[in-house]
């Protein structure tokens, strides 16, 4: 039996699947501007730049509270 490749380690490590867990812990007004790609970067940059975490890590944990 083959293990699905979104539970193997290699595959979480991958942009895509880090980009997709980050988008979904972002604050709904931020990802309310998805549909415009300049607006949305604008946003999520400032977000990001303004908190300054010093790993993902450190992000999740933030979001979790």
């Amino acid at each position: 039996m083959q293990q699905s490749s979104v539970n193997l380690t290699k595959y979480q490590k991958e942009v895509h699947y880090l980009g997709v867990f980050v988008f979904n812990m972002f604050p709904s007004y931020i990802k309310t501007e998805s549909g415009n790609p300049n607006k949305f970067k604008f946003i999520a940059q400032k977000f990001l730049h303004e908190i300054s975490f010093s790993s993902l890590d450190e992000y999740f944990e933030l979001q979790k509270m």
